[in-house]
């Protein structure tokens, strides 16, 4: 535990008092002063309640003992932070709220006072609070909407519901967030980011660090959707992904995934989209766009005006034994070999081409052929990519760089992480920001070896 400032020798000396009174309290020395000795069968408890980001004491928290058979008894914390509790012997669960004038985050332990007296030091933690109110496009308030806020580290996402009036809060730990919001079952109103934002990587930042954030207010459209059944040679196929682009702005794929019964159901706004179908790694399926297009090149445009259905049925892709097997009329073609995620297997085109400019062009005639592909194995590296405040960045891009040209590129998901696999050697690493954002990207050189793992900042435009 680490604290700042003046409130270090105020908690060194708060311990040092605690170990004190916890010594005094012990069979062999009788009871801490100023407390009643403990009744037969009973145990004396001190706790020390102190702020985890000061480490000052906390005063009114309440503190409760008890076990799983009988009723907790409780007592609140001095001025000093400290509470005294009789407790019974044995194996007592402790629970600790903050008080009233705050939100805190309850804090539960568990002490064996067996052998007698005992002493516990707990950190609370203030909790902030997100609010606002979820409204439809005609500003009337949506009750029962779930607004999630989605922390920018490796913790729980916090969710609430919104009341009838439409307005919410969620109370969650110090930090940077970014908050989701979708309508009630059945409401039909397309999920969005905050404010206004289809994806994660343009979701505002939510600074709760130091401070409530309150009027995070969200507008939430009604849409249409697209459902149907993914199937591979007549059988249904779980956990597919469909993924739909808009054709209304230069925005990624979002994507659903299909049902134990293979259904899929997609929420979007009108217009009109580009559909992919990405089969999962355990069939000899390839990915399909709408209407049985190898590539997106080939695609033809849902019109998405009403709800309507399209029913997939999926081509044949490798096995695990690394057979393929792919139904196409004569053509030639530029053949890509995508290895699976998180393995060091390099992505290339036949004859190790990095791009499909420069890729071999293969020719199947009207004959059944044979082509066998060998993948090459290279080193995973994995970072993050974090702005100055040390938040994640999300959406940007890494690429790396040698003599030849672009070698590998990647995004980096919500918490800034990315992952990709280059073969050892010299490379200059490129880094910048999502399309959206006020971050300048960064170019260096850097050697990789058979592991690595790189660690990127992102300066502000305006520092």
């Amino acid at each position: 535990m680490t604290s700042t400032g003046p409130a270090r020798p105020l908690l060194a000396s708060l311990l040092a008092a605690l170990i004190a009174a916890c010594s005094a309290g012990s069979p062999d020395t009788g009871a801490p002063p100023n407390v009643a000795p403990a009744a037969p069968g009973t145990a004396a408890l001190r706790v020390l309640v102190t702020k985890s980001d000061a480490g000052g004491p906390v005063s009114g928290a309440h503190v409760c003992v008890s076990r799983a058979t009988s009723a907790p008894i409780c007592a609140d914390s001095d001025r000093d932070g400290t509470a005294t509790l009789s407790a019974a012997r044995g194996t007592d669960f402790v629970r600790v709220n903050g008080p009233s004038e705050q939100r805190w985050q309850e804090a539960t332990r568990v002490i064996d006072l067996s052998s007698g007296s005992g002493a516990l030091w707990v950190e609370l933690e203030v909790l902030r609070r997100i609010s606002g109110a979820v409204r439809d496009e005609n500003g009337k308030a949506v009750a029962d909407a779930t607004a999630c806020a989605h922390p920018a580290k490796d913790e729980a996402t916090v969710c609430a519901r919104s009341g009838g009036d439409g307005k919410y809060g969620i109370d969650v730990k110090a930090g940077i967030y970014r908050l989701e919001v979708s309508g009630p079952p059945g409401g039909r109103l397309v999920p969005q980011w905050a404010r206004g934002r289809a994806f994660l990587e343009e979701a505002d930042v939510l600074d709760a660090r130091t401070t409530d954030v309150p009027d995070v207010d969200v507008d939430l459209l009604h849409g249409v959707v697209l459902r149907g059944v993914v199937r591979f040679e007549g059988k249904i196929v779980e956990d597919a992904q469909v993924c739909l682009r808009t054709l209304a702005a230069p925005l990624p794929l979002e994507c659903e995934r299909t049902d134990k019964q293979g259904r899929y159901a997609a929420l979007r706004e009108p217009g009109q989209y580009y559909v992919w179908v990405v089969p999962p790694g355990n069939i000899r399926a390839i990915p399909q766009w709408f209407d049985r297009a190898a590539t997106g090149v080939g695609s033809t445009p849902v019109t998405l005006n009403s709800d309507r259905t399209i029913d997939v049925d999926l081509f044949g892709g490798t096995g695990g034994d690394g057979r393929y097997t792919i139904t196409t009329r004569p053509e030639t073609y530029v053949i890509n070999v995508i290895p699976p995620e998180h393995s060091d297997l390099i992505a290339e085109y036949w004859q190790r081409a990095r791009t499909w400019p420069e890729a071999d062009e293969y020719r199947v005639g009207t004959s059944d052929a044979t082509l066998d592909l060998v993948m090459r194995r290279g080193t995973r590296v994995t970072g993050t990519v974090k702005n100055k405040r040390e938040i994640g960045v999300a959406g940007g891009y890494v690429n790396f760089w040698d003599d030849r040209g672009i070698a590998a590129a990647t995004q980096t998901d919500a918490a800034g992480r990315f992952e990709l696999v280059v073969l050892p050697g010299h490379y200059r690493v490129e880094a910048f920001p999502p399309f959206v954002g006020n971050l300048v990207g960064q170019v260096f050189e850097s050697d990789i070896p058979s592991l690595s793992e790189l660690n990127i900042v992102l300066d502000d435009v305006a520092p």
